[in-house]
């Protein structure tokens, strides 16, 4: 039983790797966003697979006095909601794991330091591996928001290249394959 948390600047492939994850190992994904884009869908005439998209998240919502595209309205939300709980989001991820009894898990949006505490907390038991996607040709982040870089500093986490190819496969298979995964020590 592992989950694997899965961190990254917006855009480096965080979600191309979590489908691999999924397609070729048998993990299931969820994200910490997932209740916050089900919230705005559910106040805002958006679908949720919409907001699974780049193409939608850019979208502008008309009814919004402000004319805010929904991304800029779901970072406002999770900053509005956050202040009230700043465990929200990770909370209503892990009960989701739980509720559905998942035994392989990837989490494609790590942002914060306290989401690996509270996967900590509900999953003492299990194996939780950080992991971080790096674009070889992205040195920053396309998007100004201070949830791109509360985790950079971290040092000991398993590092994929992505360069945008075939090789990102074979980056997979490595860490699968790895001492990493088999005796399940790397450090947190």
């Amino acid at each position: 039983m592992s989950i694997i948390l899965i961190r990254g600047y917006s855009h480096s492939g965080k979600d191309f790797a979590g489908n691999i994850l999924c397609t070729q190992y048998g993990y299931q994904r969820v994200a910490f966003a997932d209740s916050l884009k089900q919230m705005v869908a559910d106040l805002y005439p958006i679908s949720i697979e919409m907001l699974h998209t780049q193409e939608g998240k850019r979208q502008i919502c008309e009814q919004d006095p402000l004319k805010r595209t929904y991304r800029q309205i779901l970072i406002d939300e999770a900053i509005r909601v956050r202040t009230i709980d700043d465990n929200c989001f990770a909370k209503a991820c892990c009960k989701e794991i739980q509720q559905k009894n998942m035994e392989r898990v990837v989490i494609t949006d790590w942002r914060y330091p306290n989401e690996l505490e509270v996967v900590q907390s509900y999953f003492p038991h299990r194996t939780i591996l950080p992991l971080c996607v790096v674009r070889s040709s992205q040195k920053e982040s396309p998007v100004c928001d201070r949830s791109e870089y509360q985790l950079q500093n971290r040092q000991h986490d398993y590092t994929l290249i992505n360069n945008m190819d075939e090789s990102l496969y074979q980056e997979i298979d490595t860490f699968m394959n790895s001492s990493t995964m088999r005796l399940h020590s790397h450090p947190i």
